[in-house]
């Protein structure tokens, strides 16, 4: 009974260890079908960054025209007034 016994218990083990290891499963047309999926939406997603970063572009050469624009005015004022006081510095110094 005993050699039985230990007959069973050898063949349980042996079993369960066998059914421990895991078991490579291959790569189905599922997982397949997936991926390209999944790379499609990749590419989706990469046209919609790159129209994103064109955005921006544009974006900051509207800031860049306005920059420009406000450095113009400034000059133009500063030019103006520096005009204004010169003429009345003169024009006190006339008389």
């Amino acid at each position: 009974m005993r050699k039985y016994f230990v007959i069973l218990i050898l063949f349980l083990i042996i079993f369960i260890v066998n059914t421990a290891f895991p078991k490579e499963v291959p790569y189905t047309l599922e997982d397949r079908d997936r991926m390209i999926r999944l790379e499609i939406k990749i590419n989706e997603m990469d046209k919609r960054f790159e129209q994103i970063d064109k955005r921006f572009e544009q974006i900051d050469k509207r800031f860049e025209q306005v920059f420009t624009f406000l450095w113009i005015l400034t000059t133009i004022f500063i030019a103006i007034t520096t005009a204004t006081l010169g003429f009345a510095f003169w024009d006190r110094k006339r008389v």
